[in-house]
């Protein structure tokens, strides 16, 4: 037995209720209320005419090449000048100064040289002198005679420096210790201006 379900009752549609008509509203003026004095109208705005413009042209800048910084050295300070009374500059170019020393130098070698060389003879003739006692030489010859003289002017103290018994030996070791002497002496002195 299939049961149906209990029809419900339905609602009956109703219009809206219309609106109950109040009092009418009161009539508006047509001339509006007096609100204050009215401010003037503005003039009108007169026409104003563009100015014509020149055309705008793009002219490029032209570039500037700024060369590199260069490294400039810090200018030094004067030097004081000299506080010496008289003091002048001198007046002779570096060359003159140069050709001036390079004279002075030639003089002093020229000099060391001189002393060497005489000192040398010397000591030669002193030699030559101790030969010709020791072989006999012949006392009349010119050169045997002139070593001797020689030898006798330049020998000063160192003659009798030794005195053995044996004459021979004695003048041997006389003038040959003047020989070294002499030699010893010119070679310092030599090196001596050499080296000024």
């Amino acid at each position: 037995m299939i049961r149906l379900p209990n029809p419900q009752a339905t609602r009956r549609y109703e219009p809206p209720a219309s609106p109950r008509p109040g009092p009418p509203p009161p009539p508006q003026s047509a001339v509006p209320a007096a609100q204050g004095p009215t401010p003037p109208a503005p003039p009108p705005p007169r026409p104003t005419t563009p100015l014509p413009q020149p055309p705008a042209t793009y002219e490029p800048e032209p570039e500037r090449h700024q060369p590199p910084a260069e490294y400039r050295r810090p200018e030094e300070p004067p030097e004081p000048a000299p506080r010496t009374r008289g003091y002048r500059e001198p007046d002779e170019s570096p060359a003159d100064y140069q050709r001036q020393r390079d004279r002075r130098a030639d003089r002093t070698v020229l000099f060391a040289n001189t002393v060497r060389v005489v000192t040398a003879l010397i000591a030669l003739a002193f030699v030559l002198h101790i030969v010709f006692t020791l072989f006999g030489a012949n006392q009349n010859s010119g050169f045997v005679a002139f070593v001797y003289g020689v030898s006798k002017v330049f020998v000063f103290g160192f003659g009798d420096v030794f005195t053995p018994s044996d004459a021979k030996i004695g003048l041997i070791a006389n003038y040959g210790l003047a020989a070294i002497v002499y030699l010893v002496v010119g070679r310092i002195i030599y090196r001596t201006l050499r080296r000024a």
